[in-house]
């Protein structure tokens, strides 16, 4: 019975532990930050996808969940998990970086939220935006 204690318990802080390894997307592009951050928005507003949390336009970062997520329900108490994006300038570019909170069993979305920015991005780029 030890054993099988002593194998939750290593299970229960590697699964707490897994958000220290995240590293999430980080990207440089060579637009000003400006432009980057009207992208961001403009991705983190498809309600389809995105549930938006915080958005500070002075500090050009948010928190936002996915949608489509599976919530994790630890004693009973569901927790919906939130990731984090954030721009910084970089030279005549603006850096990128979205952190999640979680990685495991449900779905990965930095990678989906990097084509929807991309897109939006092109569009910007393009004369196309709304």
């Amino acid at each position: 019975m030890r054993i099988v204690r002593f194998a939750m318990a290593a299970v229960m802080m590697l699964a707490l532990a897994l958000p220290v390894w995240a590293d999430g997307y980080k990207n440089t592009y060579p637009d000003p930050c400006s432009v980057v951050w009207s992208a961001v928005k403009d991705t983190l507003g498809q309600q389809a996808y995105y549930d938006t949390k915080n958005v500070d336009d002075a500090q050009m970062n948010a928190d936002f969940q996915m949608k489509y997520q599976t919530k994790v329900q630890v004693q009973g108490v569901n927790i919906q998990r939130v990731n984090h994006v954030t721009l910084a300038p970089k030279g005549s570019g603006c850096e990128l970086q979205v952190t999640p909170t979680y990685y495991g069993w449900s779905r990965y979305d930095v990678n989906d939220f990097k084509k929807r920015l991309e897109a939006s991005l092109a569009k910007r780029r393009n004369g196309t935006a709304k």
